[in-house]
């Protein structure tokens, strides 16, 4: 009878979008509750910074249950039920202008975006410049020595890429083998960086909107809009089946070796901005190699309480033809010869204020040589232990769902 009230006149069919939204906003407030009872018992968080909601998943370690094979898994919280930070930050940098020596300011430019960040109009495009010069300074030696030269003709993004690679990284412990070091096989390629200690080569690629009817386009300002999750899957996917053919004739060459570990770097810079952000609980490039796709929360209809969490899973996409695209691409063993997928929402105005604490790395459980599973001190990472995946972050804190 409550309910019939609180309805009125608006037709069920219609009500149920207002319920389902009540729904999601306990949902959400309770995630938050949860991580405020978790601020206050700990020792340096303070319950009344924003950024320690915006800054770390709500759960740092969780194991979720696949259930029914690899169709379904669900478990009693969701991992890291809180987006990724939105706001625009920077890196704070030195009030002097750094002495250029990526930027060539007397040079004509075929990339636009090198032109605009080369010639500064705003602070964002002037702490752009700051970082990129940073991140050159201290990385020269490990990037490809045209990386200037390509960025400034016509691949400022895939450059910047590289060099933020490498910069988060290397600042997080991880030693690198200089560019004039790395083996090469005269008159072919190479992947982009070596790690050391362990031996890890990184491709890194960064898939752009896509064009015909499967592209990603920006949404309308001030309206609402459905994120195109599966469009999104199809651009990652896409590109990470691009590289791992392109690893695999690297191995085939000899510049690669079979019992080297391998990591595709995976940008989404170049993907529509509204949409970087989205895919939590479970982000984007996990949905793309293991296939994982949306949230249903479960709820006693009786007492309407929240009994569970569940992600569907499905092992392919379909594009606007309806052809199928399969996103399962670490459940098979043709995927061996890669050993994980790292991924990254940052920009050249946007990313972490710790370079690379955005990062997400996704093992594969097919890895011939698999990658250690302490070697990323950045983010979060995801592995397939079973039938469970696990998501453990870098802070340190520990929490784990009943199986």
């Amino acid at each position: 009878m409550g309910r019939r009230r609180l309805r009125g006149q608006m037709d069920a069919s219609e009500y149920k979008h207002v319920v389902l939204g009540l729904i999601f906003l306990k949902y959400i407030s309770d995630a938050f509750e949860e991580r405020h009872a978790e601020l206050q018992k700990e020792k340096h968080a303070d319950s009344e910074d924003r950024d320690e909601y915006a800054g770390a998943p709500l759960n740092d370690t969780c194991k979720e249950v696949f259930t029914g094979g690899i169709s379904h898994f669900k478990s009693s919280h969701c991992c890291g039920a809180r987006p990724l930070n939105v706001v625009r930050y920077t890196t704070p940098m030195a009030q002097e202008k750094l002495q250029s020596t990526f930027f060539q300011q007397d040079q004509a430019a075929s990339d636009p975006l090198y032109s605009k960040i080369t010639h500064p109009a705003n602070r964002y495009e002037g702490d752009a410049y700051q970082f990129t010069e940073t991140m050159w300074n201290s990385c020269s030696h490990i990037i490809e020595p045209d990386a200037p030269e390509r960025a400034r003709k016509h691949d400022f993004y895939s450059v910047w890429w590289e060099l933020y690679l490498a910069y988060a990284l290397s600042q997080a412990g991880i030693s690198f083998v200089a560019n004039n070091a790395r083996p090469k096989v005269v008159g072919k390629g190479r992947p982009d960086l070596l790690a050391e200690n362990p031996r890890v080569w990184i491709e890194a690629v960064m898939p752009q909107s896509g064009d015909g009817p499967d592209a990603l386009t920006e949404p309308d300002g001030g309206g609402v809009y459905s994120v195109p999750l599966e469009g999104i899957t199809l651009r990652l996917i896409t590109a990470i089946r691009s590289k791992a053919t392109v690893i695999q004739t690297y191995m085939e060459e000899g510049t690669i070796s079979r019992s080297d570990t391998t990591v595709i770097a995976v940008s989404g810079g170049l993907l529509p901005i509204s949409f970087r952000f989205n895919g939590y609980p479970v982000p984007d490039p996990v949905r793309a190699v293991y296939g994982v796709s949306y949230l249903a929360m479960e709820f006693d209809i009786r007492s309407m309480e929240q009994t569970g969490t569940s992600v569907q899973v499905c092992g392919e996409v379909l594009k606007k033809s309806r052809s199928p695209v399969a996103t399962d691409f670490f459940l098979q063993s043709e995927s061996s010869h890669v050993s994980a997928v790292l991924y990254s929402y940052a920009d050249c105005v946007n990313y972490g204020r710790v370079p690379g604490s955005e990062f997400i790395l996704v093992h594969n459980p097919q890895a011939r040589v698999p990658l250690p599973k302490n070697w990323l001190p950045l983010g979060r990472q995801y592995s397939l232990e079973g039938q469970q995946l696990r998501c453990d972050a870098a802070l340190g804190r520990v929490s784990t769902t009943p199986v």
